[in-house]
């Protein structure tokens, strides 16, 4: 669909929030951005952060950016927002 096009190739800088009801294809969109974002690092070390607010959705989608292009999967951190939230906790010394 032309409008999750626009929404992969948007030139923005920083985060980005894809809000729309359920079946709309934001998570389609998120995919592709994602995967987008990954192929355009210069910096080996440079990582893309998708995040959302449950584990089983996390896991779907790193299956699925594995599926569409696994050269850049591992450049892609898929995590919900307790999980990040507690990583950055941890290396904090909370």
């Amino acid at each position: 669909h032309p409008y999750q096009k626009k929404l992969v190739e948007w030139g923005t800088k920083g985060p980005m929030n894809i809000t729309g009801a359920a079946g709309t294809g934001k998570t389609v969109a998120l995919i592709h951005r994602a995967v987008h974002l990954a192929k355009k690092l210069t910096n080996p070390k440079s990582r893309v952060l998708v995040t959302n607010y449950t584990t089983n959705l996390s896991v779907t989608i790193k299956h699925h950016i594995k599926r569409l292009c696994p050269e850049t999967a591992e450049r892609i951190e898929v995590t919900n927002l307790h999980a990040l939230a507690r990583i950055l906790c941890a290396r904090s010394g909370w």
